[in-house]
């Protein structure tokens, strides 16, 4: 089962941004971090689109605040999560450059169950 290993890394402003597509057949995101980087509070929102057409949406931090300098692992330690290929992560805030996003995956690709 051949696999790669990615990391997307962004700062988040006010529009959706895509911090992560599935390029393998399958991942598993080993963890994902949201950063507050201002010196105020800011409100985040963490989604997964889980089909190509960008339709189904499963909230991974919804509408969650973050204090100055707070963080949060909505993906993380015992908690993964599933992507089939061309899901996306998408990650908005509502304050402009008001959070940094750090993701880790696997890609998985060439293999049968």
């Amino acid at each position: 089962m051949p696999y790669s290993l990615k990391t997307a890394s962004q700062t988040i402003s006010t529009s959706p941004v895509d911090l992560y597509t599935c390029g393998g057949d399958n991942a598993v995101v080993i963890g994902l971090s949201l950063s507050n980087n201002l010196a105020a509070d800011v409100e985040v929102t963490a989604q997964l689109y889980s089909d190509s057409g960008g339709t189904s949406i499963d909230i991974i931090a919804p509408n969650t605040v973050l204090a100055e300098g707070e963080s949060i692992v909505p993906i993380g330690g015992a908690q993964k999560v599933v992507m089939n290929n061309s899901d996306i992560i998408k990650i908005t805030c509502d304050t402009s450059n008001g959070i940094d996003a750090v993701l880790s995956a696997m890609e998985l690709t060439d293999y049968t169950l």
